[in-house]
């Protein structure tokens, strides 16, 4: 059944975006979380094939990462356009432990899908960068897909700039601004869509 079917039908329970509204504030994660917590029809997570581009809720395609899970990393199938704009450099192909030049960085960011894949559950996490002066604010659902319904295979993953109030630099990706970049871990929770 397509998303916007699905999203319209009304029951008991509300939607999820309305249910985590006080947790994520960004309306597009928000539809995502919702979009993802559609697929699952009754299992842990949907599978790759449920997710249908052409039903990804508006504005959000551009903020879509889709990583296949190796070993003991995930690679990079799929990353937006938006997601260029924020790194500064095409991330396709990549893994994520050689995602940037930051390796700490990096680890952050392989530790949120690790543990959405180990988890099976949908991860909402928030990440404050700063630099020169700028002060820059990332939100990330990252939610895991199953071929077998038990084990990730891949991670579908949106993540989106948060706000801009205090930047001078927003025009600019957060890796490309100067090496003086820091970035603090505000929020990482899993959610029970």
């Amino acid at each position: 059944m397509p998303y916007s079917s699905i999203a319209s039908q009304t029951d008991e329970k509300s939607s999820v975006a309305t249910r985590i509204a006080g947790l994520i504030k960004d309306e597009r994660l928000r539809a995502g979380a919702d979009y993802w917590a559609s697929l699952r029809q009754g299992r842990r997570a949907p599978r790759r094939r449920d997710v249908d581009p052409t039903e990804i809720p508006s504005g959000l395609l551009p903020w879509i990462v889709l990583a296949d899970r190796e070993a003991d990393d995930f690679r990079i199938r799929l990353a937006g356009t938006g997601q260029y704009s924020l790194i500064g450099q095409d991330v396709t192909g990549r893994t994520l432990s050689a995602l940037t030049d930051n390796a700490d960085y990096n680890a952050h960011i392989s530790g949120i899908y690790r543990r959405a894949a180990s988890e099976m559950r949908a991860i909402y996490s928030e990440t404050e960068f700063r630099t020169g002066g700028s002060i820059r604010q990332l939100g990330r659902l990252v939610t895991p897909l199953s071929d077998d319904g038990e084990a990730a295979s891949q991670i579908l993953s949106f993540q989106v700039e948060l706000r801009l109030g205090e930047s001078r630099n927003a025009d600019i990706p957060f890796f490309a601004q100067d090496d003086t970049l820091s970035y603090s871990a505000l929020l990482e929770t899993p959610l029970d869509l």
